[in-house]
């Protein structure tokens, strides 16, 4: 099935003004249905399945498998905004006001919330690393400290990851830039207060997601890799009417932060998936980059599970997964040679700083 067909569909399925699939003899539904579970975006290509004429539709078993996703969706995104106001309000109730970052934010953006296939829970505190690390190892002393998160397993099969800052950037330079810009936006990230049916949460500003977002993208891809899950969510974002009016500023950002020719692939490939119109782009779309991008997300899926290229890495040693994450990255040296080094380095140095944090504000 070719590449075109499946981004028709996704359109389709996104757009309630399309009434007719051009293309339908062209489509395998079991292999458009794997492509979808890979990539995380099963749920909200189902509409698209609904539009169609009975006769039209897949087979009793694949619509069985969707209909079963979209099920499974709903329960799962019910069961989080729950989880979500619970924690947000524990958080504000110990001191730590604070927002969601990504996940049940950014699903308020789609049309059908629900049927966006949910991920983990992404809490950022206001406060130092040093008392939300005291905090969370009060109820789970075997907690152990990331770079810029740490789990916190509050809920049972439910993931929350509390952060001490929103990303990071691989280049120093571009982190210290970076990370005094998160400090002075902070504050109005906890105050943009959204609804859900059982209560509320804090959640980050368009302007804010527009670079954060951008920022946990090309992170991702330089690490496991990314899927179309992220690249629609920023389809969506980037379409608010406060995003075009603050295009200018925008751009500056990005570009301060070098996060500009990331920008221009990502355009490239909303431009060719979704056919994003043009007034919405924060950069041109670059096509060499651009395409390259939309080959990586097809060939690895939500964040890089179905890369097959290396093996799996899983139970691996640390120096055979540092070894195959160079070797993927050095594909992109062409286009971005100082974050393949900067990306490398981080991950070597990544161990070291692991053993003196946690060593260090455990005494604490």
């Amino acid at each position: 099935m070719r590449n075109e067909t499946i981004f028709e569909f996704i359109r389709f399925a996104l757009d309630d003004s399309q009434t007719k699939f051009s293309h339908l003899d062209d489509l395998d539904w079991e292999a458009l249905y794997d492509f979808s579970e890979k990539q995380c975006i099963t749920g909200v290509l189902y509409p698209g399945l609904v539009k169609l004429a009975k006769e039209k539709k897949p087979s009793m078993t694949v619509m069985g498998n969707w209909y079963a996703r979209v099920g499974i969706n709903k329960e799962l995104n019910e069961r989080i905004n729950t989880a979500v106001v619970q924690i947000t309000r524990q958080f504000e109730k110990d001191g730590f006001p604070n927002c969601v970052l990504k996940g049940q934010g950014n699903a308020l953006m789609y049309p059908i919330p629900e049927q966006r296939n949910p991920g983990d829970i992404d809490l950022w505190p206001m406060a130092d690393r040093g008392r939300i690390f005291n905090y969370v190892k009060k109820d789970f002393p075997d907690t152990k400290m990331l770079y810029h998160h740490l789990e916190y397993p509050v809920f049972k099969g439910l993931m929350v990851e509390v952060h001490f800052f929103p990303m990071f950037l691989n280049n120093p330079l571009y982190n210290r830039r970076f990370q005094k810009w998160v400090k002075t936006e902070a504050k109005e990230q906890c105050s943009n207060r959204v609804e859900l049916p059982k209560g509320s949460f804090c959640r980050p500003t368009a302007k804010f997601n527009v670079v954060y977002q951008m920022a946990h993208i090309r992170h991702h891809f330089f690490d496991e890799g990314i899927g179309f899950r992220q690249i629609m969510d920023y389809y969506f974002l980037i379409k608010d009417d406060d995003v075009c009016v603050m295009k200018g500023e925008l751009r500056e950002l990005l570009n301060a932060f070098g996060l500009f020719d990331f920008t221009k692939a990502v355009m490239y490939v909303l431009k060719v998936v979704f056919h994003l119109d043009e007034r919405y782009f924060l950069a041109n779309p670059d096509e060499k980059i651009g395409q390259m991008l939309i080959e990586e997300i097809m060939m690895t899926g939500n964040f890089g599970q179905n890369d097959s290229r290396f093996g799996n890495l899983k139970d691996q040693s640390r120096i055979t997964r540092l070894s195959a994450l160079l070797k993927k990255n050095l594909r992109f040296w062409r286009y971005f040679p100082g974050e393949v080094i900067f990306a490398f380095l981080f991950r070597m140095g990544q161990p070291f700083w692991r053993c003196w944090a946690n060593l260090t504000y455990s005494k604490s």
